[in-house]
């Protein structure tokens, strides 16, 4: 018998089981062996010619532990929808081509244990009370639009490998997803009731979006990483989640999203471009000037999606500086660095250095020159004021030279008002 005739065959006889239950008598112990034997046949099935339909177990209450474990085989994709668990369900370590599990309701616990879905799962409308998809590789799409947990859900470290929606499910108790990745999380309108955790979860590439979400006071993102700037939808996904933090008055987490935010805007890039071909004509030329035109009118301008090229560099620097005011000591640490940039400068100038102090005059010829090369940086650095002073500490004999002092100036006032910023915004009681 063929392949194609074996599983036609099998076909039949799980739709007379099927139909010899739904909406009839649920499916006991004894039964379900009969059910097992037809689904590990149609596994076998599905090795040699995969199947292009799902097979239907749909509308059946299970009185039984519905269990599939050891089965070396990958099964076939199943629909079971709006089915009754009422004594558990259980997967472990079984590969599938897809589940439906959308409408049905599962009663504790509900197990899927180092599950690999090369197709797509669907819960959607589905109740959970109970349910651990820990260390679950999810290929495809996992679709969990307005699903119910009413006891813990678990998805501690899954991987989601495409889309994952829970948009406008109910988390009543536990919602964990640590150590998670997400190809692109999709949380909007969800309700978490109860303590929540992110930490440690991997984001990447698109920002998670919690837009119109309900989130719990005891929500933690520690640890998480965020690795998503490229898509217009990022900026917004942070703004919302700094909106959240705030109202939360949860401090330095509305910090860390404000920086994610602030280099999403910077790090977007729109995909509509003119073709290069556009150009080549007299109009494309003319189109092409006046767009410059208009982008040197408004450098000093801004907007929501795109800032503007002064913005953005000033963004540059206080990312780079302080990481938008969230890391302390970077600030600092850049002072020193620069302060001892300046110091090699103007001892490698020593001698258009001078000065009238008699402790500075007073020194030897080897430790002067590092001496008045030291004191004039920590000058610049500390007191600026002094480079326009009559007698100053330490006196500068080139133009050049007081150019740079004037940068050095410049720059140590913007790093120390950075790290007095970031002390500030570190430990400010209360929201800002």
């Amino acid at each position: 018998m063929t392949t194609l005739a074996s599983k036609a065959e099998l076909a039949a006889k799980i739709e007379e089981f099927r139909q010899a239950f739904a909406g009839r008598t649920a499916v006991h112990a004894d039964h379900f062996q009969k059910l097992l034997a037809l689904i590990e046949r149609a596994s076998q099935l599905h090795a040699t010619q995969p199947y292009t339909e799902a097979i239907n177990l749909s509308q059946l209450v299970f009185a039984a532990p519905f269990v599939l474990e050891k089965i070396r085989s990958p099964l076939p994709p199943f629909l079971l929808m709006s089915c009754n668990f009422n004594e558990g369900f259980r997967l472990a370590g079984v590969i599938s081509a897809g589940i439906n599990l959308s409408g049905s309701q599962l009663q504790p616990p509900a197990v899927f244990e180092k599950c690999t879905f090369s197709g797509e799962v669907n819960a959607s409308s589905a109740i959970f009370r109970g349910s651990n998809f820990s260390e679950c590789i999810f290929q495809n799409k996992a679709r969990f639009i307005g699903t119910q947990y009413m006891n813990e859900a678990y998805f501690t470290r899954c991987d989601f490998k495409s889309f994952a929606y829970f948009d406008n499910a109910k988390f009543t108790i536990l919602a964990d997803f640590s150590f998670t990745r997400f190809f692109n999380a999709r949380f909007n309108n969800a309700t978490f009731s109860d303590t929540t955790s992110f930490a440690g979860t991997v984001f990447s590439p698109w920002a998670p979006q919690f837009h119109g979400t309900s989130l719990h006071h005891d929500t933690s993102f520690a640890g998480a990483t965020f690795r998503a700037y490229k898509h217009e939808g990022d900026w917004r996904a942070y703004r919302t989640l700094k909106q959240k933090m705030a109202d939360v008055r949860a401090q330095e987490e509305e910090s860390f999203f404000f920086a994610q935010e602030q280099r999403a805007r910077r790090k977007f890039k729109s995909h509509l471009y003119p073709l290069a071909s556009d150009y080549l004509t007299v109009s494309g030329i003319k189109n092409l000037l006046s767009r410059t035109s208009g982008s040197l009118r408004t450098l000093h301008q801004d907007t929501a999606v795109a800032p503007s090229a002064i913005n953005t560099a000033i963004s540059v620097l206080y990312d780079y500086g302080s990481s938008y005011g969230q890391n302390v000591a970077r600030p600092f640490l850049w002072w020193a660095l620069q302060l001892a940039s300046f110091i090699y400068i103007y001892r490698s100038n020593a001698d258009l250095l001078s000065t009238t102090t008699p402790w500075l005059s007073s020194a030897s010829e080897t430790v002067k020159p590092v001496l008045l090369a030291t004191m004039l940086s920590i000058q610049n650095s500390l007191n600026p004021l002094s480079l326009f002073a009559k007698d100053p500490l330490v006196s500068i004999g080139s133009p050049w030279l007081f150019v740079l002092s004037m940068t050095e100036a410049i720059a140590s006032i913007g790093l120390i008002t950075l790290g007095l910023l970031a002390i500030r915004r570190r430990f400010h009681k209360g929201n800002e």
